[in-house]
């Protein structure tokens, strides 16, 4: 799992973290001085990351596991904001370096400028 989120060092923007799952008798075992990264992402059942991209993308991640993409309108996101909705849709606001802004629905690949 480790490999998959360096590949994303070098184009990614910015990232937003919805959801997390943790194994609290594992992160409890992990004494911290170990430098086996696959001990730490063991501690983790469910992890949900959202990943602008300089390829102008919004990229979801499920588990260390590429799921979706959506393309922007542009290729300098700096923020992404999870909007809670009551139809439990997936709605993000990212802003861009230069001010604009993009509503992104993930569960219809739509994009609102």
């Amino acid at each position: 799992m480790t490999d998959f989120w360096v590949c994303f060092v070098g184009i990614m923007t910015c990232l937003h973290v919805s959801a997390v799952s943790v194994d609290w008798t594992s992160v409890a075992v992990f004494d911290g001085k170990s430098s086996q990264h696959d001990s730490v992402s063991g501690c983790f059942h469910s992890l949900v990351v959202y990943i602008c991209t300089s390829y102008g993308q919004l990229v979801e991640c499920r588990n260390g596991q590429l799921c979706r993409a959506v393309d922007l309108p542009f290729n300098d996101a700096v923020s992404i904001k999870e909007v809670q909705s009551s139809i439990r849709s997936s709605l993000f606001v990212v802003q861009s370096y230069s001010n604009m802004s993009a509503v992104i629905d993930m569960n219809k690949h739509q994009v609102h400028i």
